[in-house]
C-alpha cells in the first residue's frame, strides 16, 4: 500500500509542540506502518523563530506569520499545542474557515468555546444571527445579535448595557432610570469584574439576576474573595446552580415557607449535597433541541451503544396510541440497562413543532418513565424542554453536584414527592458541549 504524506502544521513549539515534532520525527516509521501515512511537520507557528528549541526545527519550519502557516498548501492538518484561550481560539477558527482541520487537547478552548467552534467547523463558516438555527428557533427565535433589541420587542422596560464594566457606569444606569441592564462577558477578566459590581451592589440593595453558568462563574471568585457563606442567603436559590464549590443547603419548612440557606445541617429537610453516588446506569435523555449541536450529540451517543427513540411531535401530542407506544419502547430499553435518548429533532425541523405543548408532552413522558424505570439520571437537551420538563417534575430546587462540561452540570432535584428527590438532573442548552457529551453525562 503506498504511502501518503500527510503535512503537520503546530500553533506552538514549545514543550508540548517540540515533543510532538520530536515523536512524529523518531516514530514516523512506525506511524507509516500502522496508518499507510507519513506525518511530517511542515510548519509552526512561534513568536521567535530564532529562539534555541530542545528539538530542532527543520528549515524554514518556523515562523511568527500565522499566515504563513494558514494559507500553506503543505498544511493538510493542524495541532493546536500553545494553549489557553486567545490567541488559540481565533487562531483555530481563521483555520476552521480556511478548511484546515484541526486536533486540540486544549480543555480550556473546548470547555469555553466549543459549540461555536464545532459550529464553524460544520461549515467552516460563522453565520450571522439571522442565519443560523435560533433565527428558525421553533419557540424563541433570534435573528438580532443586540440583546437590548432582542428583548425590546418583548418588554417596554427601559434596557441598558455595560460595556465598561466600572462602577461609574453601572451608577450612571441606574441614576438614568434603567429597570434591566445588560453585562457583557468577553472572557476571564470582564466576568471577575462583573462578579465585582455585581457584589457590590448586592450588598446596598436586593438585586434579581439573571444568567447562564456564566453568571455563576462571575460570582464564585468574588464569594471566595469575601469568604463569607451566608452571602447566599441574599440571593435567589437559582444563582447557586452552577459550577462552583461550597453551595449552600437550602431547605423549607412547609410548601408555601420562604427558602432559607442552612449550612449547619439542621432540621426540616435540608438539602444533603452529597458527592458519594454510583454512576448513573442507564441514562435517560430528552431532546426537544434542534441546535445542530446536539444533533451531533445525538448522532455520536447513537453510534457508541445509546439506544434512540426517534418521536414525532404531532403523533406525540394527538395520539394516545403513540404515546403508549413511546412508553413501553422507553420502559423496554432502560428496564434492559441501555441508555435511551428519546429526541424530536436531528437539526433543525423541517416542519413546525409545538412549542409550549411539546415542552410539556415531553415533561409528562419523563415522570411516567420515572414511575416504571430503574433511571435515576435524566439529561434533558435544549432551554425550553429543559424549563417545562422540569416544570412538569413540580421540584423546588435544583442543587449543584459535580461538573461535567461548561454550562451543563450535574444536578440533583429536591422534591416532596419521594419518588422524585434526588433524581439527577443534567440541563444541557441546545448549543453546549463536545460531541461525546452524552457518554460525559454517563459517565460522571
Amino acid at each position: 500500500m503506498a504511502s501518503v504524506d500527510v503535512g503537520v502544521g503546530l500553533l506552538g513549539y514549545g514543550t508540548v509542540g517540540s515533543a510532538v515534532s520530536r515523536m512524529l520525527a523518531e516514530s514516523g516509521d512506525e506511524i507509516e506502518r500502522a496508518t499507510g501515512h507519513r506525518l511530517t511537520v511542515v510548519r509552526a507557528l512561534v513568536r521567535d523563530p530564532a529562539k534555541e528549541r530542545e528539538f530542532g526545527a527543520g528549515d524554514d519550519v518556523l515562523t511568527k506569520d500565522f499566515a504563513a502557516l494558514r494559507d500553506d498548501p503543505r498544511v493538510d492538518v493542524v495541532a493546536e499545542v500553545m494553549g489557553g484561550l486567545e490567541p488559540a481560539g481565533d487562531y483555530v477558527r481563521e483555520l476552521l474557515r480556511a478548511g484546515k482541520p484541526v486536533v486540540s487537547a486544549n480543555k480550556q478552548l473546548v470547555a469555553r468555546e466549543g459549540a461555536d467552534l464545532f459550529a464553524v467547523a460544520s461549515d467552516g463558516q460563522v453565520k450571522r444571527i439571522d442565519q443560523h438555527p435560533m433565527a428558525n428557533h421553533p419557540v424563541t427565535p433570534m435573528r438580532e445579535p443586540d440583546l437590548r433589541r432582542h428583548l425590546a420587542a418583548q418588554t417596554r422596560t427601559p434596557i441598558g448595557l455595560i460595556s465598561t464594566h466600572t462602577a461609574a457606569e453601572l451608577n450612571h444606569q441606574l441614576e438614568a432610570g434603567t429597570q434591566a441592564i445588560l453585562f457583557d462577558g468577553a472572557d476571564e477578566q470582564t466576568l471577575t469584574t462583573t462578579g465585582e459590581l455585581l457584589w457590590h451592589h448586592v450588598q446596598q440593595s436586593p438585586l434579581f439576576a439573571i444568567g447562564s453558568s456564566g453568571l455563576t462563574a462571575a460570582l464564585i471568585p468574588s464569594w471566595r474573595t469575601h469568604e463569607n457563606k451566608s452571602c447566599h442567603s441574599d440571593l435567589d436559590p437559582e444563582l447557586v446552580e452552577g459550577e462552583g464549590e461550597d453551595p449552600p443547603h437550602f431547605a423549607r419548612s412547609g410548601d408555601d415557607a420562604p427558602w432559607t440557606d442552612r449550612l449547619d445541617g439542621a432540621e426540616d429537610n435540608p438539602i444533603q449535597l452529597s458527592l458519594s453516588r454510583e454512576k448513573a446506569q442507564p441514562l435517560l435523555v430528552l431532546s426537544g433541541s434542534c441546535s445542530p449541536v446536539t444533533a451531533g450529540q445525538i448522532q455520536w451517543a447513537l453510534a457508541n451503544g445509546f439506544h434512540g427513540i426517534a418521536l414525532d411531535p404531532s403523533k406525540l401530542l394527538n395520539s394516545a396510541a403513540e404515546q403508549a407506544r413511546i412508553q413501553a419502547a422507553a420502559t423496554a430499553s432502560l428496564a434492559a440497562g441501555r441508555s435511551t435518548i428519546l429526541y424530536t429533532a436531528l437539526g433543525p425541523p423541517s416542519k413546525a413543532v409545538h412549542g409550549d405543548d411539546l415542552g410539556e408532552a415531553l415533561g409528562n413522558l419523563l415522570r411516567n418513565l420515572l414511575q416504571t424505570t430503574p433511571t435515576r439520571r435524566i439529561l434533558l437537551c435544549g432551554g425550553d424542554t429543559s424549563s417545562h420538563a422540569v416544570q412538569q417534575l413540580g421540584l423546588y430546587a435544583l442543587t449543584w453536584t459535580a461538573p461535567i462540561q461548561a454550562g451543563a452540570p450535574l444536578c440533583r432535584a429536591h422534591s416532596d414527592d419521594p419518588m422524585l428527590d434526588s433524581i439527577e438532573l443534567i440541563l444541557k442548552g441546545g448549543q453546549v458541549g463536545t460531541p461525546n457529551f452524552f457518554h460525559a453525562a454517563q459517565q460522571a
